[in-house]
Formats: C-alpha cells, sequence, structure tokens
C-alpha cells in the first residue's frame, strides 16, 4: 500500500498501463500542467512531464503502437488537444510525440481498441476515432486526421439530437473485439452501441440504439 503525493491540486484522471506496472496521473491546472508517472509495484515517482497548455488535463489513456513498440500514451486537455507520448527506446523514461486539436472545447474522454489499434475521443457532444501510427515523413507517430499531414479522419460521428449536450464515455475499453464501442449521454441517460464501419440506426425497445 502507497501513497502517492506529486500533485499540489485535485487529481482529474488516472490510468494503468497496459502491463499493470505503471499509474498514470492527471490533474487541475498549476503552471504548468502536470503529468506523472509512477511505478506501482515500488510507489515511486519515475518520471514527471510538465506540459504548457490552457487548462488542466481532462482525461489519460495507455496505448500500444505495434507489437514491437514500447508503450505509450496520450492525455486530453481542456483546451481540446489530445497529446501523444512516446516510451524512449530502452528506457522507462516516456518522450513528446505529437498534438493533435481535436476540439474547441475539452476532451472528455479517451479510450483505446487494441484490436484495431484506433482512440476513440469525445468532446463538443461528438465521438470521434483516429488512426494513430507511424508518419510516412517522420519517425514518430501522429494522428491520421485531416488536420495532421493531410490524412483523412476515419470515423466522425455526430449526434445532432444531443448536440448540446455533455457526453461522458463507457468506453474504458471498444466493445466486440474492437469493431463497437459504448457512448452514454449525461444529460439523457441514453447509452448507444456504435459500430465501424459507417453505422445504420436501430432502436431497440429497451431505448437503446445500436448501430451494426
Amino acid at each position: 500500500k502507497y501513497t502517492l503525493t506529486q500533485h499540489t491540486k485535485a487529481v482529474n484522471a488516472l490510468a494503468i498501463s497496459n502491463q499493470g506496472s505503471m499509474l498514470l496521473s492527471g490533474g487541475r491546472p498549476v503552471i504548468p500542467c502536470c503529468i506523472v508517472i509512477w511505478n506501482l509495484a515500488s510507489g515511486e515517482m519515475m518520471q514527471e512531464i510538465s506540459v504548457l497548455s490552457a487548462g488542466f488535463i481532462s482525461c489519460l489513456a495507455w496505448v500500444k503502437l505495434s507489437d514491437e513498440n514500447e508503450d505509450a500514451f496520450v492525455f486530453g486537455v481542456s483546451d481540446g488537444n489530445i497529446h501523444l507520448y512516446e516510451q524512449c527506446m530502452d528506457m522507462p523514461l516516456f518522450s513528446f510525440s505529437s498534438i493533435t486539436l481535436a476540439n474547441a472545447g475539452a476532451v472528455e474522454s479517451l479510450a483505446w481498441d487494441l484490436v484495431h489499434r484506433h482512440l476513440a475521443s469525445v468532446g463538443d457532444g461528438e465521438v470521434q476515432v483516429w488512426k494513430v501510427g507511424p508518419d510516412g515523413s517522420k519517425s514518430k507517430c501522429t494522428f491520421s486526421c485531416d488536420k495532421v499531414n493531410n490524412h483523412a479522419r476515419i470515423a466522425h460521428v455526430i449526434y445532432q439530437q444531443y448536440r448540446e449536450t455533455s457526453i461522458h464515455s463507457l468506453f474504458h475499453t471498444f466493445c466486440n473485439n474492437g469493431s463497437s464501442m459504448l457512448v452514454s449521454y449525461l444529460e439523457s441517460g441514453f447509452v448507444y452501441v456504435l459500430g465501424l464501419p459507417p453505422p445504420v440506426h436501430m432502436l431497440t425497445h429497451i431505448q437503446f440504439l445500436l448501430y451494426h
């Protein structure tokens, strides 16, 4: 049992690594914002990353970029950006890889699909699914998006009927081997199953929208 003490403000987000050996923590703004990486076996702080951004760390997720690569992680910030950090070769430390503007408002939630290596993000009343992988012109990884290196975003689902409401995600992992994910709306209480590729709307008798 350990008490992990490093943050001076509220901790907003936590995420345990794929192997269960490391913990990410991020929280409310100080200048700059702070991400802390902890060793869960010893309780020691492995690394502290300062983030010069507007706002606070809103969500965190560990990602696995390939079978060969070491761990990486992403985090969302209240200024709408998603940051990607990769583990340095043969070292326990992580270094900055890329940043992508996902929303005008805060990134509310992130989830990683281990099967297809897709990243889902929630913000501004919409769900976006990103392909994260090596950039042909660089050695580091980046997000495939029309705003980054002219790649196309692979999916972009907007729910106009609840556009002005907040979305909270239930997808700590994707379902059906990465072919579906769950999204819940905070105000309405509806839970939606989203399927990739393009959805077909079906309303079930229990008020769930099912996408095949």
